[in-house]
């Protein structure tokens, strides 16, 4: 049985849907979260365009001067030197460009899983707990004398002023055989657990249709 037959059922279908509804929450907050430090990388990456582009025109240039007689090959040192350093500060930026979309990444999954840890540290042992005693609850309810068990269950663990609400004597009245205050204890200890007591056949539920009919 996944929920109560009785009030109980509201909070734990409202509990349902807001795990449902926390996750889509999280998933939103996290793509948030993931594009919004990836737009620290955006300047980063105009420069190493701009840098890139700036190394590949220097390098043509020394290419080019080099062709030029006597002092060719000394004009084209320069420009390759200032080329192969304008490429390692490529290099850095994009690098730290790699670093930034990775921290988004790693950023926007505690994002998600963190909260979403806590909630399901709490709500899968309670709806666990539930499901497991609501189905103890029903195998009890099939065995002899139900009412009474249930009855005496409350007697032991339901709070006093529950107790006196019921009954001022719910112990003597649990030994005299009294079925009303016994269901009504019982009934008291089964609302834990979401069920309640089989509801008893009239005997107008019983009697026989005219005719002898079915």
């Amino acid at each position: 049985m996944l929920y109560a037959k009785n009030r109980r059922v509201f909070g734990q279908v409202g509990a349902d849907l807001g795990f449902v509804v926390a996750v889509v929450l999280l998933v939103f907050v996290a793509r948030w979260v993931n594009r919004a430090i990836r737009l620290f990388a955006v300047p980063a990456q105009n420069v190493a365009g701009t840098t890139t582009n700036l190394s590949s025109q220097l390098s043509d240039g020394g290419d080019a001067v080099a062709t030029l007689p006597l002092v060719g090959d000394q004009l084209q040192k320069p420009f390759h030197q200032l080329s192969g350093t304008v490429a390692s500060l490529t290099g850095s930026i994009e690098s730290l460009i790699t670093l930034t979309n990775t921290t988004a990444k790693v950023v926007a999954i505690i994002v998600f899983v963190v909260p979403l840890v806590i909630y399901l540290w709490k709500w899968v042992p309670w709806r666990y707990r539930f499901i497991h005693e609501a189905a103890a609850g029903q195998r009890l309810l099939k065995g002899p004398l139900p009412a009474e068990l249930f009855a005496l269950r409350a007697i032991a663990t339901a709070p006093l002023h529950d107790l006196a609400k019921i009954s001022p004597n719910p112990l003597g009245a649990w030994q005299s055989g009294d079925q009303t205050i016994i269901a009504r204890l019982a009934n008291l200890e089964l609302a834990l657990v979401g069920l309640h007591l089989p509801v008893a056949k009239t005997p107008s539920d019983q009697a026989e249709p005219i005719g002898g009919f079915r």
